[in-house]
């Protein structure tokens, strides 16, 4: 129970900070036209001007996405926040473009880490996913349903370890199509958004800029508490089936 409570806690903290996020987001704009901080944001704008104008320069942007690509394969090792690397591609390339090459690493990255999990390479933070009964009663199961269910929601929600679950999915032998489709499906928004932010970054106080974050935080805040009450509701069933069990027991 105390295992559940503290599991409750740091969900809906974490929601909450998706939540103020695109609170604060919704603020930005308005906070821009006031003269206590005109002074602060006209140095951002320049900043963003003259970097604007450094990437326009560059001839060989190819080389920017091969380096990305690369940047995709580390961390295949190192974590770091994605979110990043999509924003850096749609600062550099057109939106369609920055897209396909956003969505080219993470199939990468995806496809490695279930490779690596499936010749049991997936590393000892696999053991992560299974601190929770709930989720470890799903991924144990024969519902291959609720195992892909799962693994959309795991890409849907922030700050969920990538290359933990492509492990873990691949030690399970998760067919390895249905593997990548739902990875995509569940991982989408956040590469769109994000993608779409960081072509407008150069505006960073239109709403070109703050919608696809604001956006982002609002589904990744309602994604959290939507698996909070998943998990909770899943777990009182279990409860109430242990029980049941244990009253049918002839003491």
């Amino acid at each position: 129970m105390s295992d559940r409570t503290g599991r409750e806690k740091l969900i809906i903290f974490s929601a909450a900070v998706c939540f103020a996020a695109a609170f604060f987001l919704l603020l930005w704009i308005p906070l821009s036209k006031l003269r206590f901080f005109i002074d602060f944001f006209d140095l951002i704008t320049e900043f963003m001007s003259r970097l604007q104008q450094i990437i326009l320069s560059i001839r060989d942007r190819w080389l920017i996405a091969a380096a990305v690509l690369g940047i995709f394969l580390v961390k295949i090792f190192i974590p770091f926040p994605v979110s990043i690397l999509f924003m850096t591609c749609g600062m550099v390339f057109d939106t369609p473009i920055a897209l396909l090459i956003n969505l080219s690493g993470m199939i990468m990255l995806f496809s490695v880490r279930y490779i690596m999990g499936k010749h049991g390479k997936g590393g000892t933070v696999i053991d992560l996913l299974y601190r929770s009964d709930t989720i470890t009663g799903i991924l144990c199961s024969n519902n291959q349903l609720a195992k892909g269910a799962a693994l959309v929601v795991f890409r849907l929600v922030p700050s969920f370890p990538i290359n933990t679950v492509s492990s873990v999915y691949g030690t399970m032998r998760f067919d390895g199509r249905a593997f990548l489709l739902l990875s995509v499906v569940g991982f989408i928004p956040k590469l769109f958004f994000y993608t779409v932010a960081g072509h407008q970054i150069f505006d960073p106080f239109s709403f070109k800029f703050t919608v696809p974050l604001i956006l982002i935080f609002s589904i990744s805040g309602f994604s959290l508490l939507g698996v909070n009450a998943a998990l909770g509701a899943i777990g009182k069933k279990d409860f109430g089936k242990r029980k049941e069990d244990d009253d049918d027991i002839d003491w």
